[in-house]
């Protein structure tokens, strides 16, 4: 396993996976992600896995977008992208709260640059609740290379 440590409010964040399965090569830590970079048994190209808490502030997820597609051109390989993007990317994905066309945009750019797909997760629409009001959201999500 790898973490990061937490920050603030922010819990941190630990990729766990199974030695017998899955390689570890190289680990790249940073506040809101942690990259693991290894070899998955049977398969010859590389798996990145990214664990994602992405900040609130729409300039800082700017440049975590950033950091992240530097970092794919960087390693070739299988890529997936998991965990809370902090933003929802289209105005079905928000209950009761407010829809930011252009932060939304700057997530779909990224997802589409990267030529990443999203995994259809089953169970609730929403993954995360505002406190004790009605405002609901979905904002963690699996974005995966299309080799998925």
């Amino acid at each position: 396993m790898e973490w990061v440590d937490a920050v603030g409010k922010s819990g941190g964040l630990i990729s766990v996976w199974y030695h017998g399965l899955f390689y570890k090569d190289v680990v790249v830590k940073d506040r809101n992600f942690l990259l693991v970079v290894g070899k998955v048994k049977g398969l010859a190209k590389q798996v990145c896995v990214v664990n994602v808490y992405a900040p609130q502030d729409a300039l800082a997820k700017r440049d975590l977008c950033l950091k992240l597609r530097d970092l794919k051109y960087l390693v070739d390989g299988y890529w997936i992208f998991i965990g809370d993007f902090n933003e929802v990317r289209f105005p079905e994905e928000c209950l009761n709260s407010q829809f930011n066309a252009t932060t939304a945009q700057r997530l779909n750019d990224f997802v589409n640059d990267l030529g990443l797909l999203e995994y259809n997760m089953s169970g609730y629409k929403y993954t995360f609740r505002a406190g004790n009001s009605d405002k609901l959201n979905k904002i963690d999500r699996p974005l995966v290379c299309p080799v998925f």
